[in-house]
């Protein structure tokens, strides 16, 4: 897709080099750099929407429990023996 689509966009001259490219500059490899920024401004969008919507925030809330282990069932009731000799 950089190949293709960014890459000649980005060129000295290419369709995005007037704007785009006076932040990311033009030339060679500057498809590649305009797309990480595309899809890292996309990874944020997506992460704060995440973390702003209700149905996944409030997922473990939302969600059956099992009711607590009897004694003897669970990590704290576990005992180490250590014999020394």
């Amino acid at each position: 897709m950089a190949d293709f689509v960014f890459e000649p966009l980005m060129k000295s001259g290419g369709g995005l080099s007037g704007s785009i490219g006076q932040l990311l500059g033009v030339g060679h490899g500057r498809g590649i750099g305009l797309e990480f920024v595309i899809f890292g401004i996309a990874c944020v969008v997506v992460a704060i929407w995440g973390i702003s919507s209700r149905p996944l925030t409030g997922w473990k809330a939302n969600s059956p429990t099992k009711p607590a282990p009897e004694c003897g069932s669970g990590y704290e009731s576990a005992r180490f023996v250590v014999d020394l000799g």
